[in-house]
């Protein structure tokens, strides 16, 4: 394992301009800078990417091929972070540069949660109970205990 390598990089975006990134020449400098990389637990060759600037990219082949999942995301949105509701494996959070985002179809939209809008760079949710949700970002250690209504520090 790990002897050999290949680029899997089929639909992610290119990038025109590497001036913004401290790492410019990350994938030979002609894809996004990845700010995340995730491997749905329930379902086997899902994986998600979170790009700086340009938002989610999904792929369903171990990563052969990519596609966006930005609809109801911001432009220029930086995803940092995904968990997806053990229970409900449809549905995930987004932790972004404008907050939270949640889907309740596998990332094929979102929408922003009403409580909580800073920066939102970890977030976790507890596998025993959905509704306890923790998040590290600009605003320090929060957690909802009401599946994102309210937000308290920790």
């Amino acid at each position: 394992p790990g002897e050999s390598w290949e680029e899997l990089n089929q639909g992610l975006p290119l990038t025109t301009d590497t001036t913004f990134s401290p790492t410019p020449n990350l994938w030979n400098g002609d894809y996004d800078v990845v700010r995340l990389l995730y491997a749905d637990r329930t379902v086997p060759g899902v994986l998600w990417v979170g790009l700086e600037d340009v938002g989610l990219y999904y792929s369903s082949d171990h990563g052969s091929t990519w596609e966006p999942r930005n609809e109801g995301l911001p432009e220029e949105v930086t995803v940092w972070d995904i968990d997806i509701v053990p229970d409900v494996p449809d549905h995930l959070y987004l932790g972004t540069s404008d907050g939270i985002y949640s889907s309740s179809h596998h990332g094929m939209s979102s929408e922003r949660t009403n409580e909580h809008n800073s920066t939102s760079h970890l977030i976790t949710i507890n596998e025993n109970n959905s509704q306890q949700i923790y998040v590290y970002g600009a605003l320090g250690l929060e957690r909802s205990l009401e599946g994102v209504l309210t937000w308290e520090q920790v």
